[in-house]
């Protein structure tokens, strides 16, 4: 069976949105989604899968959880398009100086390293 091409699917409605450390105000993540209430419950799920589930487990332990705050709404556009939007907002805020916690995948205009490098340095917006 030949393997499904994502770039063919049109979505007619997605919203782009950054979780925000609801103790310092900052971006650390940004993601699409087509139902973001959902989403933003779904992500209280992810507990200690990765460095993103680890902070939002800590932000729970303080009886708290991210805020999303919608960056962009995208109408009925091809699946490519709506990554193409989302890693332009994961470069904008590292851009910005937020240290996000999102993968870099292949096609987004930021490096490994460059996350890294500014994880070290805990380099952020004041």
């Amino acid at each position: 069976m030949p393997g499904i091409s994502y770039h063919h699917f049109t979505y007619t409605r997605t919203y782009i949105y950054g979780l925000v450390d609801s103790t310092t105000n900052r971006y650390r993540y940004v993601g699409q989604s087509r139902q973001p209430e959902r989403r933003l419950a779904n992500h209280r799920y992810e507990h200690n899968a990765n460095e993103k589930g680890r902070w939002i487990a800590g932000l729970a332990r303080q009886g708290l959880r991210p805020e999303m705050h919608i960056l962009e709404v995208i109408e009925s556009v091809d699946a490519a398009t709506v990554r193409k939007r989302e890693y332009w907002w994961i470069a904008e805020l590292q851009r910005q100086g937020y240290i996000l916690f999102n993968k870099i995948y292949k096609g987004c205009p930021s490096s490994r390293d460059d996350v890294r490098r500014r994880n070290a340095a805990h380099v952020g917006p004041d």
